[in-house]
């Protein structure tokens, strides 16, 4: 297939990773693990292979939620951050090419432990 490219933002005030990995190997053997400081934004452009699925894994502050890939690259933009009840919150926005513009969003949220 053919590569996409996402935008993670950070819009907490603690540094994010994503950690990805390959199934089936095991969960703590990365293929790659990118840092986000706090309000800062980094783009991930990856060759996308149907065959070996990849999984990643958003980690803030001992919180943390698994992604597949197949279905970051259908998003423009994946926002992450934590309210002030310390529940980490992940939006994402994606654009059509018909409407251009338009706002979809989606958001999930982890509670405390």
């Amino acid at each position: 297939m053919g590569a996409k490219l996402t935008s993670f933002e950070n819009r907490s005030s603690v540094e994010m990773e994503i950690r990805a990995f390959i199934l089936p190997t095991r969960p703590d053997h990365y293929v790659s693990i990118a840092k986000i400081k706090p309000g800062e934004t980094k783009e991930c452009y990856d060759d996308i292979d149907p065959e070996n699925p990849t999984l990643m894994m958003i980690y803030i502050e001992s919180k943390f939620i698994f992604l597949q890939q197949m279905d970051v690259i259908n998003y423009a933009k994946i926002i992450c951050d934590i309210n002030e009840d310390g529940i980490l919150n992940i939006r994402y926005i994606k654009v059509k090419l018909a409407s251009l513009r338009r706002f979809r969003g989606f958001s999930f949220c982890l509670g405390r432990d």
